[in-house]
């Protein structure tokens, strides 16, 4: 059957037990970095099957290394710490994998990223479609911009970067789209936007 848990303070617990407190430094700053990651479950072969999950975390301690988040475990650690977790969770669907790596500190007003202490987190939970809908969708071309690699590392998936998204997303929303197109400061869409590099092989967990 079935049961919620994460991975939290280094140890596997029920959902419902891996909070942070309000002056966590990651809430107040976004100080943190993640990965969505996808588990398609194939009732055939009884297998949950994973998108590319060691090119996901490579990228998570890159993120890290940018914040100064100094996380205790290796790539491969980190995969077999979702594996673990995958199976104890025992979804037999679709899921969404999401590892957190974040300053954990509980204070405010310490903006010196290497002295504020680390953590790393991971959930799983059931999911469907990202959008609902099985032909075309509708987008719209997004008034936020995306911001040059410059003013904030792209290339990694920061939290406190994806407000922009999040916007873009629901100004699509509630102006009756279903995604948004966000092009860079020209007015064009970013190099490296090209749906055919997104095409790769699942793999079992």
């Amino acid at each position: 059957m079935a049961q919620a848990m994460a991975f939290f303070k280094g140890n596997v617990v029920p959902i419902e037990q891996a909070n942070v407190s309000v002056m966590t430094h990651a809430l107040h700053y976004g100080t943190a970095v993640f990965e969505g990651v996808r588990g398609n479950w194939n009732e055939e072969h009884g297998k949950m099957y994973v998108f590319r999950l060691r090119e996901h975390y490579e990228r998570l301690l890159r993120g890290s290394s940018i914040l100064k988040i100094e996380l205790p475990y290796t790539v491969e650690d980190l995969i077999e710490i979702t594996r673990d977790l995958v199976e104890r969770n025992g979804y037999r669907e679709d899921v969404y994998i999401r590892p957190l790596a974040f300053k954990s500190a509980q204070l405010v007003a310490n903006l010196k990223l290497h002295e504020v202490e680390s953590d790393f987190t991971l959930m799983v939970q059931p999911f469907g479609a990202y959008i609902e809908n099985d032909g075309a969708i509708r987008c719209q071309t997004s008034s936020w911009r995306r911001p040059e690699d410059t003013m904030m590392p792209t290339g990694v998936k920061l939290s406190g970067l994806y407000t922009t998204g999040i916007l873009a997303k629901t100004e699509a929303v509630m102006a009756g789209f279903d995604e948004a197109i966000v092009m860079n400061h020209d007015g064009k869409l970013p190099p490296g936007c090209d749906p055919s590099r997104r095409i790769w092989p699942r793999q079992k967990l």
